[in-house]
């Protein structure tokens, strides 16, 4: 699965991260979400083997001068996964 976000930040964006909550779990799993171009950026999440449900997740942004920003927290189903 596939997440597309846009991160702007008048100092300039020094990391971007994808947070979230696999269905049926209490964990939360971070990773690094990747800059493809202007203020775009992208992170693949692997749901291979997950249960069903709502997978929960939130950005969370960091500027160059150190301050972070967090998203609200979003919500997708997840049926099931093929492949």
């Amino acid at each position: 699965m596939d997440v597309y976000v846009n991160v702007v930040d008048p100092s300039g964006i020094a990391a971007v991260k994808l947070v979230y909550k696999k269905p049926g779990e209490a964990t939360w799993n971070n990773m690094p979400m990747t800059n493809i171009g202007g203020d775009s950026y992208k992170a693949t999440v692997n749901a291979h083997g997950w249960n069903s449900g709502n997978l929960e997740f939130y950005v969370l942004a960091y500027d160059n001068r150190g301050n972070s920003s967090r998203s609200g927290l979003l919500k997708t189903e997840v049926k099931y996964c093929v492949y």
